[in-house]
């Protein structure tokens, strides 16, 4: 533990324009005259020491003496990331930033912990900042990849993974991980397939490889080959409540309506709040004439997330199945101000109920 510790941190943790040898204990009656920093090299000795809870005791007491100064906050981060206390660590890094907006060391630091944290617009905002201090740094590349990825500005993404995978000779795993997730994001199916092989290997244990390439491969075609690495995503993460979805498609591809809603109850039981299984349910009740089902679940959808346009559509066909015009053409024209692209059909149908009226 003294090693890692000592490694990890003694040499990044210095006070940044002072060079500084660290004294053992001794050495500190020279800086009597300063005891907040006598606490906060204190802090020092006892991390190469090992012992992190007595560090962060020094840590609290140099910044009761100068709350102002946010190199005390970075070492307090430094120390609560050691200790495995990621809300703390972050909020010791913040306390940092306020003191000091312009830190560029410690920009990146509080970018991955945002990514970890899924605050994933901070992270990106850091990482673009960190990236004009350091444009060499190919690992912010890599990570604006992933943090626009997971905010599925999914075209950034792959922007920034081209630049990545041009400046770096042997490309990692995890860059073919992200590839292939971004590349499922726009649709670019044999893309996805080609990069995710490629890190399924290395990468086992990752739930996220095996349960994007099984949705590539089930979008592509591929649907028993897909469903096998989708039962593996299951398996390494049996929370993973929308591998259902794809088993009741793959059902309902084989006209098996009824095993299909059996895994969408399976799902719902799992997370009553899952909003693709709810959609999916409602969508297959809509089709087999249970509308008062069918709403009650579209309904939730929109009540867990307004912006779920898809939902809109099929509650335009409910109401417009009970006769109720105008809350049809309301819920056809939401869905149609909201989504990117055509759709012929509620098109026809919206200028049909207008006649209506």
């Amino acid at each position: 533990m003294k090693n890692r510790v000592k490694n990890l941190l003694l040499a990044a943790l210095l006070i940044p324009g002072m060079v500084v040898i660290l004294l053992p204990a001794s050495g500190h009656a020279q800086r009597a005259g300063r005891p907040a920093f006598d606490a906060y090299y204190q802090a020092l000795n006892l991390i190469e020491a090992g012992d992190l809870r007595g560090a962060l005791a020094y840590v609290d007491t140099a910044i009761s003496i100068k709350p102002s100064y946010s190199q005390f906050y970075v070492l307090k981060g430094q120390i609560y990331e050691l200790l495995h206390q990621p809300d703390s660590m972050l909020a010791a890094y913040e306390k940092a930033l306020e003191l000091k907006s312009y830190y560029p060391e410690l920009w990146p630091k509080v970018a991955r912990v945002y990514l970890q944290t899924q605050q994933y617009s901070k992270a990106v905002q850091y990482l673009e900042k960190a990236l004009k201090v350091y444009p060499d740094s190919t690992q912010f590349l890599l990570l604006l990849g992933q943090g626009y990825y997971r905010l599925q500005r999914c075209r950034l993404a792959e922007n920034y993974l081209r630049k990545y995978a041009r400046r770096v000779n042997t490309l990692p795993a995890q860059y073919w991980k992200w590839r292939g997730m971004v590349a499922l994001c726009v649709k670019k199916y044999d893309v996805a397939i080609s990069a995710l092989q490629q890190a399924k290997t290395a990468l086992a244990d990752d739930w996220e490889v095996w349960y994007y390439l099984g949705v590539a491969l089930f979008e592509n075609g591929q649907l028993d080959q897909g469903l096998s690495h989708l039962n593996k995503a299951l398996q390494l993460n049996p929370k993973l409540v929308d591998v259902f979805l794809y088993r009741a498609r793959y059902f309902r591809h084989y006209n098996k309506p009824r095993e299909a809603l059996e895994q969408l109850y399976v799902a719902l039981n799992m997370d009553s709040n899952a909003i693709p299984i709810l959609l999916e349910l409602g969508k297959m009740e809509l089709a087999r004439g249970e509308i008062d089902s069918a709403a009650k679940h579209l309904g939730r959808v929109i009540h867990l997330n307004p912006r779920v346009w898809e939902a809109y559509r099929y509650l335009g066909k409910i109401a417009e199945a009970q006769n109720n015009v105008a809350m049809a053409l309301q819920y056809y024209t939401l869905y149609m101000k909201n989504i990117l692209y055509a759709d012929p059909e509620i098109e026809e149908r919206i200028r049909i109920l207008k006649q209506k009226q």
